[in-house]
């Protein structure tokens, strides 16, 4: 490795320079640089054409553009792209060579396996970090599953669904968004979590916002600066900390229920397309789940209203049985041709029904002069009718308790 007094290492996503991790300069020499390069220039080039570059001076390069007033001068350099299989992970750069005027062709030898061994080291990371990320998010499917099936309502399971996303992409904050329904136009902001809290019982345009763009489109978005994306103008003013964002449509077998969000805080994480996919096979696993419980919900409905169906009927037969002292003759029970109308009934009803019954023998009502003969029910007749009310009541009770 030759010796240099500038070390840095570029890492590259999209075809931007996303990160900038550097060596051998002093604090106080970066504070009053300022910002960290942004891949402009000769650093720019070697973003756009992943190739070796070795100069004896940067500002003779046709890319260069110069330094900030406060960057130290420089003057050699060597650039390596780091390729991790067939993907650009990032460069390494080195500058000011010491004892030389410039790099060496083995100089370069020697950085370009560093670099193919670094592509190594750095895949083997990756296959690790996607391992660990596919279980993180498994595993809020798993809560999210097991939370709806518990009987969680429906804002219970979209504050799940939307802390579990969070917590599986390692972000800052999540939201749950419900899409128009009949009684209203817009969008409205159910669960705002974390960073995104202050979207919590927000309205939403249905034009011209990520919201409405992604469930227009059904297809997930990922916004790397929110700041200059001018569908997340109000979303940065309501969260003015809102880094990189990641949104998805959560699509069940009926419809659309809702749409999902992630966001890191601003220059705290970006995500990537690994990530992007794991939201969005989380997000159709959540909408299969909340067809599944809006199912279950349904069904218990069902059951419920057919519970009170059955003890009504009940509550019915019970009501004809006490009060005229016979329900329905059950089929296969038909009373004999020859027996008399009267002869399956108590001996205390026989007698109720006689001649001195104010319904008489014949079916008549007897008139009010019969009555005034002392043939209004009497105090055992009553007692019959207040348990019949009694049971009446507690038949009542125990449907309003189902």
């Amino acid at each position: 490795m030759p010796t240099t007094g500038r070390r840095a290492l570029g890492v590259v996503q999209d075809g931007h320079l996303v990160r900038f991790l550097h060596e051998g300069m002093e604090q106080e020499v970066v504070a009053r640089i300022g910002p960290l390069p942004a891949g402009k220039g000769l650093l720019g080039d070697l973003v756009a054409e992943p190739r070796p570059i070795r100069v004896a001076e940067i500002a003779d390069h046709p890319a260069s553009s110069g330094f900030p007033e406060a960057h130290p001068p420089m003057h050699s350099f060597l650039g390596v792209p780091i390729r991790v299989r067939d993907d650009v992970f990032g460069n390494l750069y080195l500058a000011e060579k010491q004892g030389a005027q410039q790099f060496s062709g083995d100089d370069e030898e020697v950085v370009k396996a560093l670099a193919a061994a670094a592509g190594v080291a750095i895949a083997n990371a990756t296959l690790f970090d996607e391992a660990r990320r596919r279980r993180d998010w498994q595993e809020a499917v798993t809560a999210v599953t097991t939370a709806l099936f518990r009987g969680a309502g429906s804002e219970q399971a979209m504050r799940c669904i939307a802390e579990c996303a969070q917590q599986a992409a390692g972000a800052a904050g999540a939201s749950f968004t419900e899409p128009p329904d009949g009684t209203r136009t817009d969008l409205r902001v159910t669960v705002g979590a974390g960073l995104l809290e202050p979207w919590h019982g927000r309205s939403v345009p249905p034009v011209g916002t990520l919201a409405a763009s992604v469930l227009a489109s059904g297809e997930a978005a990922l916004v790397a600066d929110p700041r200059a994306d001018p569908r997340t103008a109000e979303a940065v003013a309501l969260a003015p900390g809102l880094g990189a964002m990641m949104a998805a449509p959560v699509r069940g077998n009926h419809g659309v229920h809702g749409l999902l969000a992630v966001a890191h805080r601003r220059e705290a994480g970006r995500f990537d397309r690994a990530d992007l996919e794991q939201l969005t096979a989380f997000a159709v696993h959540a909408g299969l789940i909340l067809d599944v419980a809006d199912l279950r919900r349904e069904n218990e409905r069902i059951q419920t209203l057919e519970d009170r169906q059955r003890l009504a009927t009940q509550l019915q037969d019970t009501l004809v049985r006490d009060l005229f002292g016979a329900g329905p003759v059950p089929a296969g029970r038909r009373r004999p041709r020859h027996q008399p109308r009267g002869a399956g009934r108590p001996r205390r009803q026989r007698r109720r029904a006689g001649p001195d019954h104010p319904v008489g023998a014949h079916g008549g009502v007897r008139d009010g002069a019969t009555d005034r003969a002392g043939l209004i029910p009497g105090p055992a007749d009553l007692a019959c009718d207040v348990t019949s009310l009694r049971r009446m009541a507690s038949c009542v009770s125990r449907s309003s308790r189902s």
